[in-house]
């Protein structure tokens, strides 16, 4: 399949198997920068800094205010050494040196849609 040329709908089935065979890479590699990467670690380093740092440190604040950014940085770290991890709140809020309830706004913030 040729880069950069549009297919018309009525042509995808001739390209069914090779889009098929190309699906995992252009679900793992969503910006076309990242096309010509395989290391997976490179990859995940790239999303972090562009685009989830960026959301932390620009968008966030500019949505909500009072917020702790030095707090969504360390809370993400936590999240990124153990995903998908149950959170006890109150030992967390104690890590963070912050109150539960600031906390749970701030994990409002890192879950809200931007």
């Amino acid at each position: 399949m040729r880069a950069g040329r549009k297919l018309e709908r009525k042509e995808l089935g001739v390209w069914e198997g090779e889009i098929a065979m190309h699906l995992d890479q252009f679900i793992k590699k969503p910006f076309p920068e990242e096309v010509g990467w395989e290391h997976e670690l490179k990859l995940r380093e790239y999303i972090r800094e562009s685009v989830v740092e960026k959301i932390v440190r620009k968008d966030i604040p500019q949505m909500f205010k009072g917020i702790n950014e030095e707090a969504l940085i360390l809370m993400l770290e936590i999240f990124y050494q153990d995903p998908g991890m149950c959170i006890n709140l109150d030992s967390l809020a104690r890590s963070l040196r912050m109150s539960k309830k600031n906390l749970l706004k701030h994990l409002f913030y890192l879950s809200s849609p931007i």
